[in-house]
């Protein structure tokens, strides 16, 4: 178990290592990065600084450090884009009071999350209930990035990459069959190149959202995590090619 760990760890960090040798980041401040993102992942299930401190077995001053430079560099930024949809998929299957919606974000400020409920209103994304207390439920589940800004769009690979390690740990580590990733090699003509985003606007997109309405009163409908990709095949090595 330990070495199929090793072996599933390594595969994800020479996916990083493959892109970063590109774009950068230098090494020193990839191994900075891991560190914070190690930090990150633990504070986001909200385990405090001193547990992660003894978790990662690093001393409490290096544990501040980590905490600090999370703060100063990703999380503003990361709340003001993600934090909406993280509350947007909190309340898809049933309405949720601001309480529960910040009980279930315990690594988030209160302010942070009354910000994000508004942003979502404005946006016509969720609706505001009224009632004794209060309730936010999700007006269009299947609704797309509202904004095209470089941040939204790394927020979005942030979600593709959580759904591909979800992938990855319920099928190496629990054998969940729920769990599915296929990878197709296919050589495309380039007049046949738009048929791959006809294939999922209109036909996957549609066969998704019409699955989703039907789940929407089923409050034991399963919450499934589907991403699509593609890209030419080896193309950040043809880019490193072209740097070198």
């Amino acid at each position: 178990q330990e070495e199929l760990a090793e072996r599933v760890a390594y595969a994800g960090l020479f996916a990083v290592a493959r892109m970063a040798t590109v774009i950068g980041p230098s090494l020193r401040s990839a191994t900075r990065l891991l560190q914070t993102s190690y930090f990150h992942a633990l504070r986001r299930r909200g385990q405090p600084v001193k547990g992660i401190a003894e978790k990662l077995e690093i001393s409490a001053r290096q544990a501040a450090n980590l905490s600090k430079a999370l703060k100063e560099t990703f999380l503003d930024a990361e709340r003001a884009v993600s934090l909406p949809r993280r509350i947007e998929f909190l309340i898809w299957a049933e309405p949720l009071g601001e309480g529960r919606i910040r009980q279930a974000l315990g690594d988030v400020p209160g302010e942070d999350v009354r910000a994000a409920l508004d942003q979502l209103i404005a946006e016509g994304r969720v609706e505001a209930q009224p009632g004794r207390t209060p309730t936010y439920a999700a007006l269009r589940p299947e609704s797309r990035l509202p904004r095209d800004t470089w941040l939204a769009r790394v927020d979005a690979l942030e979600h593709l990459l959580a759904n591909v390690g979800d992938a990855i740990f319920a099928r190496f580590f629990r054998g969940d069959a729920r769990a599915f990733a296929r990878t197709v090699s296919l050589r495309v003509r380039r007049e046949d190149e738009a048929a791959l985003r006809a294939l999922y606007e209109d036909v996957l997109w549609p066969a998704l959202a019409e699955l989703d309405a039907r789940a929407r009163d089923d409050a034991g409908a399963a919450q499934i995590n589907l991403s699509v990709v593609y890209a030419p095949r080896e193309y950040v090595e043809g880019q490193h090619e072209e740097q070198s």
